[in-house]
């Protein structure tokens, strides 16, 4: 078990580590010459306002739900 962790790991790592330059260096600045600079700052600005809201609202939701779904006391369509 613990080798086919490793494994499904490291593939996940590599992936990201082929994927996240190509994002950055094409996709994203392809859009980013699109737009415009104020257009996608805006939209950047919000975006990073959305994560850290999420981040500062979640408040250990998802823990809670995590344990709850995995002890077996959650019944579908209680949330």
């Amino acid at each position: 078990m613990a080798y086919s962790f490793y494994r499904n790991s490291l593939a996940i790592w590599l992936s990201n580590a082929l994927v996240k330059p190509l994002w950055i260096l094409w996709i994203d600045r392809s859009i980013q010459n699109q737009v415009g600079p104020e257009a996608y700052g805006g939209y950047y600005q919000w975006f990073n306002l959305s994560l850290l809201l999420a981040v500062l609202l979640d408040g250990g939701m998802a823990n809670y739900w995590n344990q709850r779904i995995a002890s077996g006391t959650f019944r579908q369509g209680e949330m």
